[in-house]
């Protein structure tokens, strides 16, 4: 038994990186699939990919408002694994181990112990419930990811340094454009406090907006020879006006720990570049950190929302953890301490691990239960849909099915509907502010106008619709049209 335990001990570390990978992957799997599929941004970034996967255009059929990278990458696994959510879950399982192994990197290397960086990843991973995870793949944490790249590459100093940098913010950008953004800000002011000559710093500085605009310029490229350059800009540049004006959302806590995070990393910071004991190379990493995660801590805006908080405190979370660990530098671990520390490891690894294989073993129930899975829907493979949920698709299906006239359900449900039917109606799937290019919600309701013979599915009562949506074009659609029935939780209108 001691043995086995000291080989165990001594491939941990021989070989940590894949230790790491390892547990972070049997501490979230589960936890992943283990999670029921709602009218939410893993249903609408599905339906989207979805409509990808059977043939139409993104931007030009599909209102796609970020930049295409994550999107791309989706379809490649989709058309490598199969369109459905099970392919779906994956990718975010990728992603997310990839952002958890890169976080671990980065800890290491701000000389921060193995075991208290791991213990550390694992905290990132479980903080507020899993949230992050239960999210599902989406192009946010496929951004931050590439950010962590770009941070830890940076502090790495590698010899192509500014190259490589330009490539990283192309793919910041290419996965979602403030993003891409925030980061170029950060690598500015970066590049700007690094040490060298002014000629130094210029020329890393050109290297990096050089490369970036190569590659950004081979993109629309791209779209100019697929011809969906002008919808491109439609929905990813100009339609962000409108999405940011009418998409506010702020959770004042939410606000008032990031503004904690910026005001005490940056008094911590500043006390510890003054004192003579930090070296220069930790004083290095602190500037690099804070150039970073100031600007990064824009990520969540203009809606504020759990996820987005998270997100924009990732990064000042790590800065703040770099910038005590270094106040503690002092502090030297007794041997009972290391002790304490490797027992708490293991226990949290092993209940992890324990808690994710758990719903691991739930989803692998649920799914064989027919009753409750989604596994007579092909698209909805691999997910979980609820009975309820499950009775209500079926009734407005057959509604749908056993219809003559065209059909257009005017809320973000819609794209239930669209993946089991293989339909696509534009804008009209995924009616929400910002969603609708360049022309905005007046370019939904003339889309509205100018429909025949259709009718049209809105929510029977307006508490039930998600704030994003148009109530311009819900008002327009009570007062204009007539209501000639109902079903499941829809009101049927069609033009008198």
């Amino acid at each position: 038994m001691k043995e086995a335990i000291y080989k165990a001990k001594n491939f941990v570390k021989k070989h940590d990186n894949i230790f790491a990978i390892l547990v972070f992957f049997l501490s979230i799997y589960g936890i992943v699939l283990n999670v029921i599929i709602i009218n939410s941004d893993e249903l609408w970034n599905f339906s989207n990919l979805y409509k990808l996967y059977n043939g139409f255009e993104i931007y030009k059929d599909v209102n796609i408002i970020v930049t295409p990278l994550f999107f791309y990458t989706g379809l490649f696994l989709c058309n490598f694994l199969g369109a459905n959510f099970l392919t779906f879950r994956i990718y975010h399982i990728i992603i997310m181990v990839s952002l958890y192994f890169v976080t671990y990197l980065l800890l290491k290397e701000l000389k921060i112990d193995k075991k208290i960086a791991i213990i550390i990843t694992l905290f990132l991973i479980v903080i507020k419930k899993y949230y992050l995870l239960t999210t599902q793949a989406n192009y946010n944490t496929m951004a931050l990811l590439f950010c962590l790249i770009g941070i830890y590459t940076y502090i790495k100093k590698y010899r192509y340094n500014s190259i490589i940098q330009g490539i990283i913010l192309f793919l910041i950008f290419a996965t979602k454009q403030n993003i891409g953004v925030l980061y170029a800000i950060g690598l500015l002011v970066c590049t700007i406090l690094d040490k060298g000559t002014i000629k130094e710093k210029i020329k890393k500085i050109t290297i990096q907006i050089a490369i970036a605009t190569f590659f950004v310029i081979l993109m629309l490229l791209y779209f100019y020879q697929k011809n969906i350059l002008g919808d491109f800009f439609s929905f990813a540049i100009l339609g962000i006006k409108e999405f940011a004006n009418e998409n506010i959302y702020i959770d004042i806590s939410n606000i008032i720990i990031i503004l904690f995070f910026i005001i005490i990393n940056m008094y911590i910071s500043i006390t510890l570049i003054k004192n003579k004991k930090i070296d220069i190379n930790q004083n290095r990493k602190i500037l690099i950190l804070e150039s970073f995660s100031i600007p990064l801590t824009l990520i969540g805006l203009p809606i504020l929302n759990e996820t987005h908080f998270l997100l924009s405190t990732y990064i000042p979370t790590i800065t703040f953890i770099y910038l005590i660990s270094i106040m503690l530098k002092e502090f030297k671990f007794k041997n009972t301490d290391r002790k304490i520390i490797e027992i708490n490891f293991y226990i949290l690894i092993i209940c992890m691990i324990i808690f994710s294989t758990y719903n691991f073993i739930g989803w692998i129930l649920t799914t064989k239960n027919e009753q409750s899975s989604s596994k007579q829907f092909q698209p909805f493979f691999g997910g979980i849909i609820s009975e309820e949920n499950k009775r209500n698709i079926d009734n407005v299906l057959e509604y749908i099915e056993n219809n003559k006239k065209e059909e257009i359900i005017l809320s973000p449900k819609a794209t239930y509907y669209s993946i089991l039917l293989n339909k696509n109606n534009g804008i009209l799937d995924l009616p929400l502010k910002g969603n609708f290019g360049k022309e905005g919600e007046e370019g939904l309701l003339n889309k509205i106008k100018n429909l025949h013979n259709t009718e049209i599915l809105i929510e029977s009562s307006e508490y039930d619709m998600i704030w994003q949506e148009s109530t311009l074009v819900r008002e327009y659609i009570k007062n204009n049209m007539e209501k000639i029935g109902e079903i499941e939780e829809f009101d049927v209108y069609m033009q008198k």
